[in-house]
């Protein structure tokens, strides 16, 4: 597949202890725009909701400046996750439990969202 066919692109977002990464990727794993912004050590459950939502919209900005279709977005987030809810096990992320992640996102921008633990994902 050559660039000029690539028509497909993804937000990836990876949440850590005191950070939030992003990057817009292409369908064949080119990366198009990348972003991080700190989260505090004490940061709570809607301050961390807040910045992950910042870091995907500038990510979706940087799209739509270019004219990319985002076709989805995947989040890797510590603790125990099924079916895009995190379920708690992320002690180093206040009030980080109970949150149905892929909702709240899918909701938020109108894309699918998946998200898995992180340690999942780096495997992928």
């Amino acid at each position: 597949m050559t660039n000029s066919k690539i028509q497909n692109y993804a937000v990836g977002v990876d949440l850590g202890g005191t950070f939030v990464k992003a990057a817009l990727v292409s369908e064949i794993g080119n990366i198009i725009f990348k972003d991080e912004l700190p989260i505090g050590s004490e940061a709570s459950k809607n301050t961390i909701l807040d910045t992950i939502e910042k870091i995907i919209a500038r990510a979706l900005d940087k799209a739509d400046e270019k004219n990319l279709k985002v076709i989805g977005i995947g989040l890797g987030t510590p603790g125990i996750v099924y079916e895009g809810v995190i379920f708690g096990g992320a002690d180093n992320l206040n009030g980080w439990e109970n949150i149905d992640l892929a909702e709240h996102f899918s909701k938020a921008f109108n894309l699918p969202v998946r998200v898995d633990n992180d340690a999942n994902l780096m495997g992928l």
